[in-house]
């Protein structure tokens, strides 16, 4: 969802939450709400999301993430689990605490998805060699945009490491308060900035001769929030993990004559 920007995607995000709450609340009194977060619908609206996302790694061009039918499915699926782990939550010595917070680490994951998309940044950055700048192209809209610091390239190296090539691009950045920053910038080895990464995303040359990298500039407000929940998924395992294990051991006791 692009278009919520902040504040409105938290806002947004909070409401969302509180109507998940609402109705939970009603299912109590309307069996049929029930039917929203059963085990049909968990697997119903997790085979619809499966299927969209085979199809998107079959053919890329389908750009499903920015279909009103994707994330229709994605609202489907946040809303089955979410209900679900209001439900585990409600009746928390009912379930296991490692299940429970696994569930609301993954609804939490999917709401930051559909709501903060719209504050994610991805801007394309041409450098010519020695050229500062600090124009690119949203990589959403394809309209111009001007970043808060510049970049200039100072050299860029292609190195054959085994079977694969490892491209390096030296570079300064600028922020507009004045502060440089000497660093390079290889593939998966992002440079930083303030809340910005920037990507080694391909690289070419000028008609002057001269090398030019291209840096994808993401900027993503929610990132830390995402990886607190990540944190809490594998805080989740170890939880669960330990619980089985304890579980495990005790039916053998009492199975001992």
């Amino acid at each position: 969802m692009n278009f919520l920007h902040h504040p409105w995607g938290i806002a947004a995000a909070l409401a969302y939450l509180m109507i998940l709450i609402a109705l939970y609340a009603a299912s109590r009194k309307h069996a049929w709400l029930k039917k929203l977060y059963g085990k049909g619908a968990n697997i119903a609206s997790f085979a619809i999301v499966l299927v969209f996302m085979i199809a998107f790694g079959i053919e890329p061009k389908l750009d499903i993430n920015h279909r009103w039918y994707f994330i229709v499915a994605l609202l489907f699926l946040t809303t089955s689990l979410g209900l679900a782990t209001i439900e585990n939550i409600h009746h928390f010595r009912n379930h296991r605490p490692g299940v429970v917070l696994a569930h609301l680490s993954v609804l939490l994951i999917l709401v930051a998805g559909l709501f903060g998309s719209g504050d994610k940044r991805c801007v394309e950055v041409s450098c010519e060699e020695g050229v500062p700048t600090n124009l690119g192209v949203d990589e959403f809209d394809a309209s111009s945009t001007k970043l808060p610091f510049e970049i200039t390239l100072h050299d860029f190296t292609a190195v054959e490491k085994g079977d694969r090539p490892q491209y390096t691009s030296d570079v300064t950045i600028t922020r507009m308060d004045g502060t440089t920053k000497t660093t390079s910038i290889r593939v998966n080895h992002p440079a930083r900035t303030g809340s910005w990464r920037i990507y080694q995303y391909s690289f070419g040359a000028a008609e002057s001769g001269r090398s030019v990298s291209v840096f994808s500039c993401v900027k993503d407000p929610w990132a830390p929030f995402i990886t607190v929940c990540l944190w809490m998924l594998m805080a989740s395992a170890i939880l669960a993990a330990f619980q089985f294990g304890g579980k495990d051991r005790t039916e053998k006791e009492e199975d001992r004559p």
